[in-house]
């Protein structure tokens, strides 16, 4: 255990966040604005790989959630809401830093917060604390929600979230600015739908895989590969009906899981008929 205070903070913050490899989970009432949030979190998890994002905040009152930044983390990641939360807690594979500090800009540069760094083995039990909360306590953010964040995202994106701070003195500097430029807008359209193309496949692949293996020999990417084929061409054609929709259907984790677990005992079914896919594919 180590305990920051002023710029190292933020340091040790920006530090963990550029080396997670696994997830990134936070748990943040207050939520700055975004390009103060690249330099907190960093980019390196952000693209190129598939880090487990997750974020665990109040939006009981929105004034306190910057909104472009949300809509960026949601594309990216998960959220939750969880009122009357009150915690700083930021997870980086296995270890954490638990703060009096909120994923804001004044929080890092303004106040004079505190906060301890904990090894993997002290961060355990917090760990097991983010996941009930998550599984137990928060609940999911709609997707009419979420898209009202998305339509904001241009409006404020650089407004931070005060949290009563706007006449305290400047103390410290942020991190240093990603070298992906994350708060340029248009680098963040591109780059953010990429990321989130790739975060949505592992987790399909992932559900997917949990069902069942019929290729035990070829790569995964294959056989999900197949799966979507099937879903979009094959028997009864299950993606048809949502075609052209604007919107993309509300599902608990839950019911994609049932649903996930139906669609992959059908296309098992329809691969006895179309013994050559496999194949082909392969080739």
């Amino acid at each position: 255990m180590r305990t920051l205070q002023g710029f190292n903070l933020g340091k040790q913050l920006r530090s963990l966040s550029d080396s997670a490899r696994e997830r990134v989970w936070i748990i943040s009432p207050y939520i700055g604005r975004w390009p103060a949030v690249t330099r907190l979190l960093g980019g390196s998890w952000w693209t190129g790989s598939f880090v487990d994002l997750r974020l665990i905040t109040d939006l009981s009152d929105q004034r306190n959630v910057n909104p472009g930044t949300l809509a960026w983390l949601s594309d990216r990641g998960k959220v939750r809401s969880l009122p009357g939360v009150h915690a700083k807690v930021y997870i980086f594979d296995n270890q954490a830093i638990v703060t009096s500090a909120n994923l804001t800009e004044t929080a890092f540069t303004k106040r004079r917060e505190i906060g301890v760094w904990l090894s993997a083995d002290e961060s355990r039990e917090t760990v097991e604390i983010f996941e009930s909360w998550w599984a137990n306590e928060a609940s999911e953010v709609s997707t009419t929600e979420l898209e009202r964040f998305r339509e904001r995202r241009k409006v404020g994106e650089f407004d931070e979230i005060d949290d009563g701070a706007f006449k305290l003195k400047r103390l410290w500097e942020l991190p240093d600015k990603p070298a992906l430029q994350l708060f340029d807008i248009k680098e963040a359209e591109k780059t953010g739908n990429y990321a989130q193309y790739l975060q949505k496949y592992r987790e399909l692949a992932r559900l997917y895989e949990s069902k069942q293996r019929l290729w035990e020999d070829a790569p995964l990417y294959l056989e999900v590969d197949a799966f979507l084929n099937f879903l979009f061409h094959g028997g009864a054609r299950p993606s048809e009906p949502f075609k052209g929709s604007a919107r993309a259907r509300s599902l608990t984790d839950e019911s994609r899981d049932r649903e996930v677990g139906a669609l992959a005992s059908s296309f098992a079914s329809w691969l006895q008929n179309h013994a050559d896919d496999k194949d082909w594919r392969v080739r």
